[in-house]
């Protein structure tokens, strides 16, 4: 007698069109609450999001209640959304060494030796600032407060050498588009078990803090703090089409952010059966 028997057979298929963002409110439509005012240290508003340190990176929403906060006539001008009706802001860094940061979470544990697809919107702050920067990016942590210390939030304080962008923009381009929204994007190869994306500016190197402290030195003295801005347009490039603001002056870089996304790369798996004739 002829016999067929069939193996069953196991089939796998992970699309890339299907992949999923592990970011949750990736785009900061959800909230707890909406600002009514702009000063909210250590204060989250987005749903999933938080600050993890003691200072006050802001949210924006078209229902503020606060009119600066508010999409898309802010506090800095005309900043429609990338998309729906809310993103985030703040100030990467300052001359004194002040930072912001926001920290997202993921929908699940990061897997190690996996390479992760990140990606992020930003949008400048402007003629009402004075400054710009020259990398944003973001960092993959396995607990909610990567930092060295919550308060206070300064460079010098809250950051290591180990604390370096997981991904960023090019730090050699000045970050001066405020009338789109930029797309930075790259590729992360996880440790493991990371949790969390924190958004921001990251450790550069040991001269940057050097510098920011020896601006603590000559902040009151105008004459020698316009010096100190010329001699180092590497670490705080000058906005060229600066206007200052009556309402709002930023003495420093300020950036909106939208749609963060971290996306895993597809592979496909098949295990196909043969029949085995007797």
């Amino acid at each position: 007698m002829h016999k067929t028997i069939f193996i069953i057979a196991l089939l796998t298929t992970k699309l890339a069109t299907a992949q999923e963002n592990l970011v949750l409110n990736a785009s900061f439509e959800e909230y707890t609450d909406l600002p009514k005012t702009s000063i909210a240290d250590g204060i989250s508003f987005a749903k999933n999001w938080f600050v993890p340190d003691e200072s006050s990176p802001d949210y924006f929403h078209v229902n503020a209640p606060f009119y600066f906060l508010q999409v898309p006539n802010t506090e800095l001008g005309f900043h429609p959304a990338h998309t729906g009706d809310a993103y985030i802001g703040l100030y990467p860094l300052n001359y004194d060494g002040y930072m912001e940061h926001y920290t997202g979470t993921l929908k699940k544990e990061l897997k190690k030796g996996k390479v992760y697809h990140v990606s992020f919107f930003i949008r400048y702050g402007g003629a009402s600032c004075r400054f710009a920067t020259k990398s944003i990016g973001v960092y993959f942590s396995k607990t909610k407060n990567p930092f060295k210390t919550w308060s206070p939030p300064y460079y010098y304080e809250i950051l290591e050498p180990k604390i370096t962008a997981s991904v960023q923009s090019n730090k050699d381009s000045i970050l001066l588009n405020d009338t789109a929204w930029v797309e930075i994007t790259g590729n992360y190869k996880a440790n493991g078990g990371e949790k969390y994306i924190t958004l921001g500016k990251f450790y550069d190197d040991e001269i940057t803090g050097r510098l920011l402290k020896k601006y603590t030195e000559v902040q009151f003295n105008e004459r020698e703090k316009e010096k100190y801005y010329k001699k180092h347009t590497d670490i705080f490039p000058i906005n060229p089409h600066y206007k200052k603001n009556p309402l709002f002056p930023v003495e420093a870089a300020y950036y909106f952010i939208d749609d963060v996304s971290v996306t895993s790369e597809s592979d496909v798996e098949l295990d196909f059966t043969y029949p085995i004739n007797k």
